[in-house]
């Protein structure tokens, strides 16, 4: 490992991502996939999806690390879905789990991605598929519960869902959304709003945003906006 690798690496677990980047930058990822590895999740974290996906394929194509590997076919299904490229998305984990990677993660973008494209029953059979796998990930529990939410069903099982993950880590902007939006969908405006205007301070989303805006309309036609 290079000192600019090092000092990278450094960097990056400081949270420093663009001043790590300014180190891994300096050596060519392709001669060291632990340093495409690095400089991906940098990316990842700073939302830089393009950039993160190019540097996911370099370590897929070059490193021989099983981990990294496992860990970078995840994450590129995570990012195709952050560019609401769900067919893509779908696409690429069928082909995961078809190469013999399959975990409770896998299955639970595989599901959004299916309920994005408006194949709701196969992508809910997919998440609890997923919750099976793992009981214990918020992350599937918040997603599932979401959507649960989305379809309009089962509203009394997403809310115990998405309040397990906010207990989980209450300032998370993704948990308090996903609460505030359950508690939306089972009229419950007035708590709704505690929750999704905290998730817009933690993080500028434009779906919260959207949650937001539709929730102040129907409190504003209900003389309840405060």
């Amino acid at each position: 490992m290079t000192d600019n690798i090092k000092e990278g690496l450094k960097l990056y677990k400081e949270k420093h991502y663009d001043q790590a980047l300014y180190y891994f930058d300096e050596e060519n990822p392709l001669e060291h996939p632990i340093n495409a590895y690095y400089m991906g999740l940098s990316h990842l974290c700073l939302e830089h999806w393009d950039e993160t996906l190019e540097l996911l394929d370099v370590v897929l194509l070059k490193d021989e690390d099983l981990l990294r590997i496992l860990h970078c076919q995840i994450l590129k299904g995570f990012v195709l879905i952050q560019q609401e490229n769900w067919s893509g998305a779908e696409t690429w984990l069928r082909q995961v789990v078809l190469e013999g990677t399959d975990s409770s993660q896998v299955q639970s973008l595989l599901g959004y991605a299916l309920f994005r494209q408006g194949r709701r029953v196969e992508g809910l059979k997919h998440l609890n598929q997923a919750l099976k796998m793992d009981p214990t990930n918020m992350n599937v529990m918040n997603s599932l519960g979401y959507l649960l939410a989305e379809e309009g069903v089962h509203l009394s099982k997403a809310l115990g869902l998405v309040r397990k993950a906010h207990f989980s880590d209450p300032e998370n902007p993704a948990y308090l959304d996903s609460l505030g939006w359950v508690l939306y969908k089972m009229n419950q405006p007035v708590q709704a709003q505690t929750y999704l205007e905290k998730a817009l301070k933690k993080k500028s989303h434009p779906q919260i945003q959207i949650h937001l805006e539709e929730l102040h309309r129907n409190l504003g036609k209900s003389g309840l906006i405060r």
